[in-house]
């Protein structure tokens, strides 16, 4: 009787908690499993971005060659080209970059997308966007003259670093339908439309990369 006893004791102590683990009180319990089958549980892949910079031959521009594979599962429009005055109150594609400094003076950042200048303007014009559909892969090319300077679409920017040895990429895209889409005066033989986002942009990096003398 009193056996039955101690092991009916036994096990409403250890369905309490308090035996387990060689019978010791308050030991503690193993962790819960992650199911790996849960999609919360799935380290998520980044968007693959990827670039080189090289010299020409004639030495007189640093080639730039973009690659960005869109792995968020869902189609993002990402800059194209950025977009300058023409004159004549007209606008118009640039084949150009922003290349500007950063905190770090040893490091320079080019930036495909909307960025304020070192002398902020009034007016910053939005770039043009190509849609990336889910798994697409766009290449993007750009020729920047050297040696390197800065330079800015719209405003001013300040003279690039002595110590610039490097370089970050930065290009800006958006996910869903912007609120509005707007052509702008051009003469472009293609119009210019740009978004008006009701959305956040995101924001895609790449590097540092040593810049090639």
């Amino acid at each position: 009787m009193n056996r039955i006893l101690l092991h009916s004791l036994q096990f409403l102590l250890i369905s309490l908690g308090y035996c387990g683990n060689g019978g010791q009180a308050g030991a503690k319990q193993p962790a819960p499993v992650t199911d790996p089958a849960r999609p919360q549980d799935q380290p998520m892949e980044p968007n693959a971005l990827k670039w080189t910079m090289s010299t020409s031959p004639d030495k007189k521009k640093l080639v730039v060659e973009i690659s960005f594979h869109n792995t968020t599962g869902q189609k993002l429009y990402l800059a194209d080209k950025l977009v300058i005055s023409a004159g004549g109150n007209k606008l118009t594609r640039s084949d150009r970059i922003t290349v500007m400094n950063t905190d770090d003076p040893a490091v320079a950042r080019f930036v495909l997308g909307l960025t304020s200048s070192d002398r902020p303007s009034t007016v910053l014009h939005e770039p043009t966007y190509e849609p990336v559909q889910a798994g697409a892969t766009v290449a993007r090319h750009f020729e920047i003259p050297l040696p390197l300077t800065t330079w800015h679409p719209v405003g001013g920017s300040n003279p690039l670093s002595a110590k610039t040895r490097s370089a970050i990429l930065i290009i800006q895209g958006f996910a869903g339908e912007p609120a509005k889409w707007t052509t702008l005066p051009s003469d472009d033989p293609q119009p210019i439309r740009v978004p008006e986002l009701g959305q956040d942009r995101q924001v895609f990096k790449s590097g540092p990369l040593p810049i090639p003398s």
